[in-house]
């Protein structure tokens, strides 16, 4: 199947600035499509080497001898259960098995669920469902004291149950619907990451008054799907969370910066059987910059000096837990094979020929088309 992602990108030269936790720039008029069945579109595309000059292309349509192939409906479904193996490596088996237990038990509307212990319990209910499952969440949680007795946990919940199963049957359909609108099944990892970075960059805003006006317990990663803003906290568990729904593995990172202790988070993925960090905040109003796209570590650094060796990898269960917390070296990020696309902008991608294109920006009104072959990285070749 051939397979073209493209996107018309008029590019500004950006002037970044920190405000809170998202790098913010000039706006720049940027749309993309992803053409993801064979009938592909040739889309108006703009050259960035002057404010005043483009070229357009034409349309066309491409038939197979059973005529022109259509995008399948309804290929990625809803899952109920899905859980970063980091939080297996860090939490247990436990959390996890009382993590399962409650989805189940507010899924069926029930006031309990089977827990290990106390411990389990407050662990849980504190930390996995805000990253796994972004609208329970937002209306369900632990009174804590006094809620665990006789191996089951207390749910509390804030809405009325009627109603919480309703925006539930609604966040799954939005959820697919994003899935379907984005994804292809045959998309790899790699094109999967890219796809939902470029769709986040393109559909999502920043919420400045939140960042500034709300407390924690008003920040949810349910509110990015809602009301298509949100702060970083939230861009990181929607973005993560699409991915995990997409069948990548995936969690959340956050730390503080080196100059100012601001704090942020992002998201952590496995790509290929190897660690990368990808940031859908700072990416918001770039016009689709790849320099917070598969970074490494030092690239994390360089990035707005945070230092991931000091940062806090899918919850805060191991500061709690391990005296003097130091990320496991384990999950360092030392991959730097797209180290190239990090000083360019996304233009287009060809997922049969494995060729992602981009644009770097020479001068103020002059930028050079390049092209990076990602088919070796794929197939796990040096």
């Amino acid at each position: 199947m051939n397979k073209k992602i493209n996107s018309m990108i008029a590019l500004a030269l950006t002037a970044s600035m920190l405000t809170g936790c998202v790098k913010t720039a000039v706006p720049t008029d940027t749309t993309s499509t992803y053409y993801t069945s064979a009938v592909e579109t040739s889309m108006t595309e703009t050259t960035a080497t002057s404010s005043s000059e483009t070229t357009t292309g034409t349309s066309e349509t491409e038939d197979t001898e059973a005529g022109p192939r259509q995008k399948k409906e309804g290929h990625y479904k809803f899952k109920d259960h899905v859980y970063p193996k980091y939080m297996d490596e860090l939490m247990g088996k436990k959390i996890h098995e009382a993590y399962d237990n409650y989805i189940d038990a507010v899924l069926a509307g029930e006031d309990y669920f089977e827990c290990a212990d106390e411990h389990t319990y407050d662990w849980m209910t504190g930390q996995c469902a805000y990253a796994c499952y972004p609208v329970i969440a937002r209306y369900t949680g632990s009174n804590y004291g006094g809620s665990f007795k006789d191996g089951k946990g207390k749910i509390r919940y804030d809405i009325p149950k009627e109603e919480l199963k309703q925006k539930i049957e609604e966040f799954k359909k939005i959820v697919e619907d994003i899935l379907n609108e984005v994804l292809e099944d045959d998309y790899s990892d790699f094109e999967k990451a890219l796809a939902l970075y470029i769709y986040f960059s393109e559909n999502y805003t920043y919420d400045y008054y939140a960042m500034e006006n709300y407390t924690d317990d008003q920040v949810w990663g349910y509110r990015v799907f809602i009301e298509k803003q949100g702060i970083c906290q939230e861009f990181s568990i929607a973005f993560s969370y699409l991915l995990l729904q997409a069948g990548v593995d995936a969690t959340v990172m956050s730390g503080n910066r080196a100059y100012d202790s601001q704090g942020h988070q992002w998201s952590y993925v496995t790509i290929n059987g190897k660690y990368y960090q990808i940031d859908p905040t700072y990416v918001l109003g770039s016009g689709n910059s790849l320099a917070y796209f598969m970074m490494d570590d030092a690239q994390r650094t360089e990035e707005d000096t945070y230092v991931p060796a000091e940062c806090t990898l899918c919850n805060h269960y191991g500061r709690e837990n391990i005296k003097n917390f130091k990320r496991d070296k384990k999950y360092d990020c030392t991959d730097d094979s797209y180290k190239e696309l990090w000083k360019g902008y996304f233009e287009s991608i060809d997922t049969e020929k494995n060729i992602l294109t981009y644009t770097v920006r020479e001068t103020d009104d002059t930028s050079k088309t390049l092209t990076f072959d990602y088919g070796a990285l794929e197939s796990g070749q040096p």
